[in-house]
């Protein structure tokens, strides 16, 4: 700490304090210098921070890009939005169809046995278990059902609030008031489809006819498939099995001879296996297999139920009180080979109702000639990536639905891309700038010389170089390999600005690679395997493996003539070349070649994970080099302000003897002169 005594040079007639501070001024210019280097190094860990967020930015453009279905941007068109409208998703793919709704899908609803009031305590306690959403499962596969406990004192009310806070619950309740005292509690199904929901009482008397009385006692299933007429909708017992939708493509109608064979167990645990033969297609019905599907469980008596619902679905119902769950699975025989392919399978248990107010039932429509369901009124499980949406039943009109690439869609993706590549290119550039400019000032002429954070910065030159490398660099596997005629951004028209390295699309060229050879393009910036052996598929990688041919060989169990690890049907690699490297080969399928690309997009994304590394990353080593010279920088100023500190102290000590000794001198000469006066006397 500096001293705060100061001189007053009373004594010397000196201004000794302006003096000590001029002189401590001077020797405070090192501490301002090292203050300058300090506030540099702090404005380029500011700016370095900056850039490092850009990167960031920059490299998550990059990851989205390296993905085969970044770029997969599509465009959808209906001829009546109001009947059917189509959606793709990045697994879509272009098309056209007509779609011609013939059934809209609804929700399954039920209802509780009467009641006078709802507010009344109903006196039952327990717990039931209701099905989960679809939705709720796709979030966690693991619940299947959630719980809800129903105590003494509960009303009717009570019991719908309990059901609608549960999460992710299969079914909502309400309170229908029917008039005369006849409340009833209503449960409507989340999902639409004959899957519905189920409820199955845990404990005490809930749901069952002690309780609500939502649900009754008897076994049943429903199969999980349905038959359709050929000209579509749903069949009905009295549809003759030439007319059932069987297949694709000529003669794929159910002809005489073919059968229908089923597995079974029934509620009493006992086997019911049976088999039908198609004798006459033309006029057998649907009535003549449910017939037989019923004598061979009713065994001479009357022990099930068996129909079609109105999805036509086979529904199996118990009569005899058993309490096990009915097994039942179909299976069908083309008898002549005429390429008939009657869908079926098994079928699954469902809750049997006392009240169902509506059963669940499914959408049916034609699609290019197909006689389609679905559990929903979108329908994406037919065509990977798209879906197509039912809105309305109109069986007089065939709905045109379109999806296309959208050309300026793509175009604008890859564009974004490249404004967050510019926009990085000229952040670099702007704070690397050396700048010289002439100051006049009182006739005189200075120069000043202006420095960015990043001039003179050999790591910020090496990394920029680095980007402009791979942007603008070729993907040498494609060609080689005639996976693609573009081996780089050139090919595509997208070229660097001489003057200052950013990059623009050439329209034309560009316009023409998407219209020509789209997936040639989509290559380029992806990371990907392909194989000539269509039993081998590429599996994953890491920021290890290096692109190139590899031979696979599933027998051996080597990718590239070195071996791997199996695991199941995949080979992975651990080291080499190849290492992070999985193929999916199965035991049995052969060799092949894998060529593995790392696309302009995948190289970039590599790239930011090496500089980013938190051991030697380039980002991570620059960044601690900046905070070491900030906190070498402090130190110094803090030993330079010691030093000043004790300079000043020691010229207050200097002045401060300076001033006694003079003031002793005038005290004696003062003394000297008064003598010399008494002896002129």
């Amino acid at each position: 700490m500096s001293s705060n005594l100061s001189v007053g040079g009373l004594a010397s007639g000196l201004d000794i304090n302006s003096i000590i501070d001029g002189l401590v001024q001077i020797e405070r210019r090192r501490v301002m210098r090292e203050e300058e280097k300090k506030k540099a190094y702090e404005l380029k860990q500011k700016t370095f921070n900056d850039l490092k967020t850009r990167i960031a930015d920059f490299s998550a453009k990059a990851k989205a890009m390296d993905d085969v279905k970044a770029l997969n941007v599509l465009k959808t068109s209906s001829s009546n939005d109001t009947i059917a409208r189509i959606i793709g998703d990045k697994d879509a793919a272009p098309g056209n169809y007509d779609v011609k709704v013939q059934k809209l899908a609804s929700s399954l609803k039920v209802a509780s046995k009467s009641y006078a009031s709802d507010v009344t305590a109903l006196g039952l306690s327990g717990s039931f278990q209701i099905s989960v959403s679809a939705e709720a499962l796709k979030a966690d596969p693991t619940v299947t059902s959630v719980a809800v406990d129903i105590a003494a004192g509960d009303s009717l009310r009570d019991v719908a609030a309990k059901i609608n806070r549960a999460k992710g619950t299969g079914a909502t309740a309400s309170i229908v008031n029917m008039g005369n005292n006849d409340f009833r509690l209503m449960l409507s199904g989340t999902d639409e489809g004959t899957k519905g929901f189920t409820l199955t009482p845990t404990s005490g008397t809930t749901i069952g006819a002690g309780g609500l009385g939502i649900v009754s006692s008897g076994e049943s299933v429903r199969t999980r498939f349905d038959f359709k007429n050929a000209e579509g909708g749903p069949a009905t017992a009295a549809t003759t099995f030439a007319n059932l939708f069987s297949g694709i493509g000529v003669g794929s109608a159910i002809t005489d001879n073919d059968s229908i064979s089923w597995t079974a167990t029934d509620a009493n645990g006992d086997p019911q296996d049976g088999s039908f033969t198609i004798s006459n297609a033309a006029t057998m019905t649907l009535q003549d297999l449910l017939a037989a599907v019923k004598a061979e469980f009713d065994d001479g008596g009357d022990k099930v139920d068996v129909s079609l619902n109105s999805s036509g679905e086979i529904v199996v119902s118990d009569k005899t009180g058993g309490t096990n769950d009915i097994v039942l699975s179909f299976s069908f025989t083309d008898a002549d080979g005429s390429g008939s392919s009657l869908t079926m399978g098994a079928a699954e248990n469902k809750t049997s109702f006392s009240n169902t107010v509506s059963e669940g039932q499914k959408a049916f429509y034609m699609m290019n000639g197909l006689a389609v369901s679905s559990q929903g009124n979108k329908d994406s499980s037919l065509i990977r990536g798209t879906t197509f949406e039912l809105l309305k039943v109109d069986t007089s009109e065939s709905v045109k639905l379109s999806m296309q690439r959208d050309e300026a869609g793509v175009k604008q993706k890859v564009q974004d891309f490249l404004d967050s590549y510019n926009a990085l290119i000229k952040f670099l550039d702007e704070q690397s700038k050396v700048t010289v400019e002439e100051k006049k000032e009182g006739g005189a002429t200075e120069t000043v010389v202006k420095k960015g954070p990043f001039a003179g910065d050999n790591t910020i030159l090496g990394l920029k170089n680095r980007l402009r490398d791979i942007i603008t660099g070729s993907v040498k596997e494609l060609t080689e390999n005639n996976l693609s005629k573009y081996n780089s951004m050139a090919s595509i028209g997208i070229t660097s600005n001489k003057a200052d390295g950013t990059l623009s699309i050439n329209n034309e060229m560009f316009e023409k690679a998407v219209a020509t050879d789209f997936e040639g393009l989509r290559r380029l910036f992806v990371t990907a395997g392909y194989s000539d052996n269509p039993l081998h598929e590429f599996g994953t990688q890491s920021k290890d493996t290096k692109a190139g041919v590899y031979a696979v060989d599933a027998g051996a169990d080597t990718i590239g003539g070195v071996a791997v690890n199996r695991l199941g049907d995949l080979l992975q690699s651990t080291a080499g070349a190849t290492k992070g490297l999985m193929v999916k080969a199965p035991a049995g399928s052969g060799t092949g070649n894998m060529v593995f690309v790392r696309g302009i997009a995948g190289q970039l994304s590599q790239f930011y994970t090496q500089i980013n590394d938190f051991v030697d990353g380039t980002l991570t080593a620059t960044s601690k080099g900046i905070q070491k010279r900030i906190a070498d920088s402090r130190g110094q100023i803090e030993k330079l302000e010691d030093q000043v500190s004790r300079y000043k102290d020691r010229l207050i000590k200097q002045f401060t003897n300076l001033e006694q000794s003079i003031s002793r001198l005038q005290s004696q000469s003062a003394s000297f002169q008064n003598q010399m006066s008494g002896l002129r006397r």
